[in-house]
Order: structure tokens, then sequence, then C-alpha cells
């Protein structure tokens, strides 16, 4: 049984800003919460049909470029921790 601890609101703000400006930068991240401040459209359904224009290779292409930085984040988040453990 695992037990999961929900995040304060803030402390979950704080986390998802940091990977947003880890992954596009900290000017990207102003342009996306300027543009969900501003639009009064549903989040979930822009996610949902965000991929609608793509064709097959170009989302392929896409998952594996996202898949090469999830990596090089967790790399340089291994790499951190392991210096900041060490005596």
């Amino acid at each position: 049984m695992t037990n999961f601890k929900f995040e304060s609101d803030q402390a979950l703000g704080s986390r998802c800003m940091d990977v947003l400006m880890r992954n596009v930068g900290l000017l990207e991240t102003e342009r996306f919460i300027a543009h969900l401040s501003r639009e009064s459209a549903d989040y979930t359904e822009w996610r949902q049909n965000q991929f609608d224009d793509l064709t097959i290779e170009e989302l392929g292409r896409a998952t594996r470029e996202s898949g090469k930085r999830i990596k090089s984040i967790l790399e340089t988040d291994a790499a951190v921790a392991s210096l900041l453990l060490k005596d």
C-alpha cells in the first residue's frame, strides 16, 4: 500500500513552474502563464486537441524529442543529487 500526500497548492505551483522553466525557459514560461490567464478556453479541451493537426511522423518526432529532454533532466537531477549527498 502506497502512502500518498497531496502537495499544497503553493508547493505544486512552485514545482510546476520549475518544470516549465527548465524545459522551455523563463520567457516561454511567462508567455504560457499569460496565455492561460487571458484565455477563457478550457485547458483540458485544449490539451486534448493540441495534436490534431500533426501527422504521425510529427507526433513521433515530438515524442522522441520530449523523451530526450526528460532523460536529460533526470540525469541532471541525479547528478545534482549525488553531489549534494557527498560528504
